[in-house]
């Protein structure tokens, strides 16, 4: 289990945005099982409005971080703070998407270099000896 850091800014803490992050974190861990950290800030920047700001920190191996950013801006009407959430764990998903494709490619050549050791699927063939 990753350390996980929720934190309430100038919004009450919410039991339903609380099990929403935890599952949306518990989707990138399936995606990237290497996650070190993850600090998810949600906050209500000013109180007379309903405008969210959701900032999300994921940290990974070699020197890797992921930061989304979700900002209220004056164009967008006010989305209800669980849509900010989806849609800054969705681009937090779309990074770490990347970020994984990118490593296994560099695995190719530079595997012990990184650190990290894919896991070879049960289904997948042995590669032949050559002799």
């Amino acid at each position: 289990m990753i350390p996980l850091e929720i934190k309430f800014r100038n919004i009450p803490d919410s039991r339903s945005a609380r099990q929403l992050v935890e599952e949306k974190v518990e989707g990138l861990r399936r995606i990237c099982p290497h996650m070190q950290s993850c600090r998810v800030v949600l906050d209500q920047p000013h109180s007379h409005s309903q405008q969210y700001h959701v900032r999300i920190d994921i940290t990974v191996p070699t020197g890797n971080e992921v930061v989304v950013n979700r900002e209220p801006t004056m164009e967008k009407k006010p989305q209800p703070l669980s849509a900010v959430v989806r849609d800054a764990f969705r681009a937090a998903r779309a990074q770490i998407q990347e970020l994984v494709r990118k490593q296994r490619g560099e695995f190719k050549h530079h595997s012990e270099k990184l650190g990290i050791e894919l896991e070879r699927p049960e289904h997948a063939p042995l590669p032949e000896l050559q002799r």
